[in-house]
């Protein structure tokens, strides 16, 4: 039996991956087709934008919120917004030291420390200071948005009349 490959048969398949999108949206998981995040000030909804596609909301449990005049996000959400995968999220709390990876890139930040230690590769680390140290909220780790994503080479963006932060990957997908 020859099997013939349909307009129908295509807008099919579309609406169902488009569907399973949706129903699935679980969290936001790190890919190269992420080109941006909006976190809103207040919000525990984000919206992940991807590359001729849909919008889609991810729940979080802790919103973003203002500090000195920073945005700070839960570091869960932070991470996967610039493309670091859960389980290089590593949390020490003897330390109360975060550290992401993602490829050759390590940042680490402390909470209540305002320093970003950031290393490429075999390099010895580069101590950034912040003007605003990670936290904790709400027993979650909450670091400043702009450190955190121009540590990996995503541009930021805000939106002080919507209040809210826009992470966008400098290639549409792919951070340094």
């Amino acid at each position: 039996m020859k099997h013939r490959v349909t307009k129908r048969g295509i807008a099919l398949v579309l609406v169902l991956t488009a569907a399973c999108a949706l129903l699935y949206p679980g969290t936001l998981r790190a890919s190269a087709m992420v080109s941006e995040v909006r976190f809103r000030v207040g919000s525990t909804a984000c919206a992940v934008g991807y590359q001729n596609g849909p919008v889609m909301l991810v729940r979080m449990d802790v919103a973003p919120y203002l500090r000195s005049g920073r945005v700070l996000i839960p570091v869960r959400f932070l991470a996967q917004a610039v493309g670091v995968r859960d389980e290089d999220v590593v949390w020490e709390e003897e330390n109360q030291t975060v550290t992401l990876k993602k490829g050759e890139a390590v940042v680490s930040f402390t909470v209540g420390n305002p320093v970003m230690e950031k290393r490429v590769g075999p390099a010895a680390p580069e101590l950034v200071a912040m003007d605003l140290a990670p936290e904790i909220t709400n027993d979650r780790v909450c670091l400043p948005a702009r450190w955190a994503a121009e540590g990996f080479g995503c541009q930021v963006r805000w939106e002080p009349s919507e209040m809210t932060v826009i992470i966008r990957s400098k290639s549409g997908g792919e951070s340094e």
